[in-house]
């Protein structure tokens, strides 16, 4: 299964909490960020999905596993959107998405994220009349003023409607940060951008 290395999604609340990190090449960011301006549907490979609201920076390389937006809204406060594909290995191929799920968060869970990420628990979203595989954390950060900031994070998992032929699953993972003694935005944007995501054909085929 490929996918981003935890140093990757831990960068996400870094970068919402302030720490300043460079993007992924010019090229690249001012392709994507032009997307995102224009209010298309920003491409990846063959997803595709649109931002709720503008403000978006887009942080990442078109050549990675996965692509990232970051939202910041105010001090201490921004959300991100982080997506990649999970190919199927040919072993694992006879199982169904509720199967594929589990195991897939338990990796997650498993996975060698610093002590501070915490609190995962499955569940379900329903979103547009269609139900989501989830699993919520929690994020502390580094302590400061006036109260330090957390971020609310979720994963969710989208199976296309041919998944038992493309043999292949979409992972959105969403952070939303904010002061520990505030409440965040919630997932309304989130619910947005799944509500808008779509999948074409494989580039290259399955493998």
């Amino acid at each position: 299964m490929k996918r981003p290395l935890p140093n990757l999604l831990v960068r996400a609340s870094l970068l919402l909490a302030g720490i300043a990190l460079a993007a992924g090449p010019a090229s690249a960011v001012e392709r994507v960020a032009e997307q995102a301006v224009k209010g298309k549907a920003i491409k990846f490979h063959e997803i595709s999905f649109e931002l709720p609201e503008r403000g978006w920076e887009y942080f990442g390389d078109q050549n990675a596993p996965s692509i990232q937006f970051i939202h910041k809204y105010g001090e201490h406060r921004g959300q991100s959107i982080t997506i990649w594909t999970i190919a199927i290995p040919p072993s694992m191929r006879g199982l169904s998405p509720k199967e594929h799920a589990s195991k897939y968060f338990e990796t997650e869970r498993h996975e060698h994220y610093p002590e501070n990420w915490k609190g995962f628990v499955e569940g379900e979203r329903e979103i547009g009349g269609k139900r989501y595989p989830t699993m919520k954390y929690l994020v502390t950060l580094p302590d400061s003023k006036p109260s330090p900031p957390i971020t609310d994070g979720l994963f969710l998992l989208y199976f296309p409607e041919d998944f038992a032929t493309r043999q292949r699953f979409y992972v959105l993972m969403w952070q939303d940060i904010h002061p520990a003694d505030d409440k965040g935005k919630g997932l309304n944007e989130f619910d947005a951008i799944v509500s808008s995501f779509r999948v074409g054909p494989v580039q290259g085929g399955n493998k």
